[in-house]
């Protein structure tokens, strides 16, 4: 089946939840053995709860706790001088109010401080500072095998949420596509390692939002990467994404 994505932020988990399997780097250090990805992990919390179903509850919380290990191995290495302890407090608080219901999503939408405890992976500070950890990673692990995952891995962005009937949808304001072509483009360059200047950062930002995911199942790593090759060869970014 012919898969096709646009969603923005969606190349960013692509990439990000490679970590999930693993790095490359073969590492001597246990840390670099499934470490999640934080980036993508922000990503998916900032979905809101409602877009747990009851089938992922228990992989939320492994998750949860394996990504809170992460960040405090980063916050506690003394070569880490980046912003992520606000970060790490706020995982601590959100597993903390969901060991209170049991992890069950169900009644955590209805539980004022567990809703609290995940509405602020919605402030863009926090993916500021969950790119941080992930830059943290590269350099500890190296750059990660860039084998497409599973797309029901927990990494990759939820299926778009369709309210019930009896529901009321939120309120929406006009999306400031300027400001989301330069956050992608920021995660993207932090993910990579990359030191762009503001033109190539909102350059990747706008190409990368016009992605579409056409490969199949059968397809390699390399076909899946060389569609987002093309972003940077549009910027004229000296930058070839490994896929090997």
């Amino acid at each position: 089946m012919i898969r096709t994505r646009t969603l923005p932020f969606a190349i960013v988990a692509s990439i990000a939840a490679v970590f999930v399997s693993g790095c490359s780097f073969s590492a001597a250090d246990s840390f670099c053995e499934d470490v999640p990805s934080v980036a993508a992990y922000v990503i998916r919390m900032s979905q809101g709860l409602d877009n747990f179903s009851e089938d992922q509850y228990f992989q939320l919380r492994t998750t949860s706790l394996s990504v809170y290990d992460t960040v405090l191995v980063a916050v506690e290495d003394s070569n880490f001088d980046l912003p992520a302890v606000q970060l790490l407090a706020n995982l601590q608080r959100f597993n903390a109010a969901m060991d209170e219901v049991l992890w069950d999503v169900s009644l955590a939408v209805n539980d004022s401080s567990a809703l609290s405890a995940a509405s602020v992976f919605a402030d863009s500070e926090m993916l500021k500072e969950a790119n941080n950890v992930e830059s943290f990673v590269i350099e500890k692990c190296g750059l990660p095998d860039f084998t497409p995952n599973d797309e029901n891995a927990f990494g990759t962005l939820p299926l778009p949420y369709i309210a019930p009937p009896t529901a009321t949808e939120p309120p929406t304001g006009p999306v400031n596509q300027e400001s989301e072509d330069i956050a992608l483009g920021t995660m993207v360059g932090t993910l990579f390692g990359l030191t762009l200047n503001a033109e190539e950062v909102k350059c990747i930002g706008q190409e990368l939002q016009g992605v579409v995911d056409v490969t199949s199942a059968t397809s390699n790593a390399a076909q899946y990467i060389s569609q987002y090759q093309r972003a940077f060869d549009l910027c004229d970014i000296d930058f070839k994404i490994p896929t090997d």
